[in-house]
């Protein structure tokens, strides 16, 4: 009897990361001038590589979900961490630690500093995503006022 691997492997994180890191627009999920088409076919090359490295074989689809699921996880993380630092913030210099105390910072996990990473490089993404769906909306809003510029002109002659 077959034993399905459900979880993804560290090698595969790193490779659909770096995967990602290199296509920002895949990424993102923003519209990169690529075809539908292209798209897919690079998602289809990322499903062989992934299902090729000795974890769990999916899908494209599934590897979607796993890349959405990873994106999820990683926000929902940062708004804990965002509000675990509100809550801490404020407060005497006894609630940060004196002199002498065990600080978490100083032990945390290798495994922890990983997430943390990974963290900062999907809020970095979601990020720069934010600022190619801002730029976009400016151009879409400059091509349409010369449209309407032109077409101001046209029923003016």
């Amino acid at each position: 009897m077959d034993i399905v691997k459900k979880h993804v492997t560290s090698s595969q994180v790193k490779a659909l990361m770096d995967f990602m890191k290199r296509h920002p627009n895949i990424a993102k999920g923003v519209n990169s001038g690529l075809e539908r088409e292209d798209v897919e076919a690079q998602w289809q090359d990322l499903t062989v590589k992934l299902n090729s490295m000795g974890g769990p074989v999916k899908s494209v689809d599934k590897w979607k979900k796993t890349w959405s699921y990873l994106k999820w996880n990683t926000k929902k993380r940062a708004m804990k961490q965002q509000q675990s630092f509100c809550d801490t913030s404020i407060g005497t210099s006894s609630d940060h630690g004196e002199p002498g105390q065990n600080i978490h910072k100083d032990t945390e996990e290798p495994s922890r500093k990983r997430f943390v990473s990974f963290d900062e490089e999907i809020v970095k993404i979601e990020r720069d995503k934010l600022e190619l769906e801002r730029e976009y909306k400016i151009q879409k809003i400059e091509v349409l006022s010369r449209i309407a510029a032109a077409l101001e002109e046209l029923a003016n002659k």
